[in-house]
Order: structure tokens, then C-alpha cells, then sequence
């Protein structure tokens, strides 16, 4: 099939726009969205957003997100996309966004969230981009179905996980939606938590408020209270049509005493899955680096995943090899 035409979309018109034709196509993604592009732009990226058309129907669209580390140098990310129909993908695109973000260099890293597979692998390599050598994240998550219904949902958890949840019940814990989530009591948990587990900063206050700012009620809290009604832990998530995606989740160290993460994430899924959720994602694992993250999230029932992953593209090798070693140097303080 012939490469469709792409068009930058313009703010103005992305914002009643974007969402609507994004969620036409198969693969959407968090990640991809308006509210997320909206997120990063507080936190300074550029965002531009491009579509690639047949007649009418969107056939691809790419959020890509912009920083400038040099003069005339473009570092271009797309997070979870581009989306659509990956004939698009190729030198059409590319040309749309470098003519569109003008510059003497371009670097371009994207992270599809589609599922591996080898027919894929092969046509992004045919249509100009490459493997990364060092990946920014790790490329695998764990996604629930919950539109089997609620016993469906009981019946796929684990018999440890199922334990630990009764556990939960013995010490007088009270998990909830949290109708008005503090900021700065979210950040006392993770912080609690970076602490004890000698974590870098999961988020700042910047980040926090950005994330509430921009996906408003869709971002959802429950928190998990002991009996004197102190907060123990807390679990977001970001739903968007009948898809949800983790977001947040931190406990301190008292709440694994009491299996308090347990009662959250019950809560959050069983009202997800009332509200007409049916497709939870769990935002990624490390199964060798953090396996405790991975058997909570697996325990849940939900299926592992490896994503089509990380690619990217430049305009020069030393700019490609330049971006690599950031990474490197990034991931090595993780």
C-alpha cells in the first residue's frame, strides 16, 4: 500500500480533534493522547502532532514530542506510538516532521506499544528506522482483561496474591476512591517509599500537578488507610474510553506489614472494571531487575506483553551515537 499523505494537525484544531480520530485506530495509546502531549508540553517539550489520511479516516497519526539540546539540533521523541498503520511509518513521515520542525540535525527515537513480532520488525527496519542499542524503557508489561466480569477477575488472581489480599483484611484497613487526592500526601507516601527502597524521585511536584492538570477526573486514586485513618498506600490509574493504563502506586514501609498494596489495587480494579474498563494496563516490568513489581503485577492474572519497542532515526551517526550514550548514562543511574 502507498504511503498516505501526512499533515501537521495545529493546536487549535488538535484539541477537539485529536483524541476523537486517534481512538479510531486499533493501537492507541496513552501515551499518544492529547492530555499527554499537554502533560509534556508543561514539563517543556514542544508538541506537534501529524496524521496521515485516507480521504476522510485517519489512517496513522504521530505525536511527536520536541526538545532543542543544541542550536539546530532536534531531538524528537513519540512515546507509544506513532499509531496506525505502520506502512505509513516510513520516509513520508519523516519528511512531513523534519520540513515541520526544520533544523540542521535530527535525532528521532519512537516507542510502539504494538506487540512484538518479526513481520513488523522487519517492515520498520525496510522503511528506514533501526533497533536502539540502549532502550529508555524496558519494553514489557502486563495487561489485564477485565471484561470477563467480576468473577472472571477473582478467579485470575494468584493463590499467593489471593492470600495476601485476605491478609489484607485482618488489620482494619480501609481502601477507597479518593475523591479530592492531595499532592503533597501522594508525594509523603513516595517519598516514604524512595526512602526505604533507595529509589531516585519517581515524581516531582512539578510532574504530579502536571498529570492531575492535564487528565483532570480521568486520573483516578484509591487509597488505602489503617485504622487510625493514616495513608498507607495509594494506586492510580488514567482511563480513557474503555481502556486504563497505571499510573501511580506507592506504599510505605509499614503498609507491606498490613499487605495494604493488595486492598488498593483490588479496590482500583473491581471499580475500574464497574465503570466499563476492560483492557487495564499495568505500565511495564522488569521481571529480572525488579521482580517483586513483576510477581504483584503477574499475580493479578494479567498476561505479559513485549512491545514492538524502541527505534529510531537521524539525519547523522554521530548525533544517533551522541543520543545512545545519554541514554546509557541515564539508565545507569536508574
Amino acid at each position: 500500500m502507498r504511503e498516505a499523505p501526512w499533515t501537521e494537525v495545529p493546536d487549535s484544531e488538535a484539541s477537539s480533534s485529536w483524541d476523537r480520530d486517534l481512538f479510531t485506530l486499533a493501537d492507541w495509546t496513552l501515551d499518544q493522547s492529547h492530555a499527554w502531549g499537554e502533560h509534556s508540553r508543561r514539563l517543556g517539550w514542544q508538541v506537534r502532532r501529524f496524521v496521515a489520511r485516507d480521504g476522510d479516516a485517519p489512517r496513522a497519526m504521530a505525536q511527536v514530542l520536541v526538545r532543542s539540546p543544541a542550536p539546530g539540533v532536534r531531538m524528537l521523541w513519540t512515546p507509544g506510538g506513532p499509531v496506525g498503520d505502520l506502512a505509513a511509518w516510513g520516509s513520508g513521515l519523516r519528511r512531513a516532521v523534519t520540513r515541520a520542525i526544520p533544523g540542521v540535525a535530527h535525532y528521532w527515537r519512537m516507542f510502539s506499544h504494538r506487540a512484538v513480532g518479526d513481520d513488523d520488525a522487519r517492515a520498520l527496519a525496510a522503511l528506514g528506522w533501526r533497533r536502539v542499542r540502549t532502550k529508555l524503557r524496558s519494553g514489557m508489561s502486563m495487561r489485564l482483561d477485565l471484561a470477563g466480569g467480576a468473577d472472571a477477575l477473582a478467579a485470575g488472581l494468584s493463590s499467593n496474591w489471593r492470600h495476601n489480599l485476605k491478609r489484607s483484611g485482618r488489620h482494619g484497613l480501609t481502601a477507597r476512591r479518593w475523591e479530592r487526592p492531595a499532592i503533597g500526601e501522594i508525594l509523603a507516601v513516595y517519598h516514604a517509599m524512595e526512602t526505604h527502597k533507595a529509589l531516585r524521585e519517581q515524581f516531582s511536584t512539578r510532574q504530579m500537578a502536571s498529570l492531575f492538570e492535564a487528565f483532570g477526573d480521568r486520573l483516578m486514586v484509591w487509597r488505602c488507610d489503617d485504622v487510625s485513618g493514616g495513608l498507607l498506600a495509594l494506586r492510580g490509574c488514567v482511563a480513557l474510553g474503555n481502556r486504563a493504563w497505571d499510573m501511580l502506586a506507592a506504599a510505605t514501609p509499614e503498609a507491606r506489614k498490613v499487605y495494604a498494596s493488595f486492598a488498593t489495587c483490588w479496590e482500583l480494579l473491581q471499580a475500574c472494571q464497574r465503570l466499563g474498563v476492560r483492557s487495564y494496563d499495568l505500565r511495564g516490568v522488569e521481571p529480572e531487575k525488579n521482580p517483586g513489581v513483576y510477581d504483584f503485577k503477574k499475580g493479578t492474572g494479567a498476561e505479559f506483553v513485549e512491545y514492538l519497542g524502541e527505534w529510531d532515526w537521524a539525519t547523522n551517526g554521530l548525533l544517533r551515537l551522541a543520543a545512545d550514550r545519554a541514554v546509557s548514562r541515564q539508565r545507569a543511574g536508574d
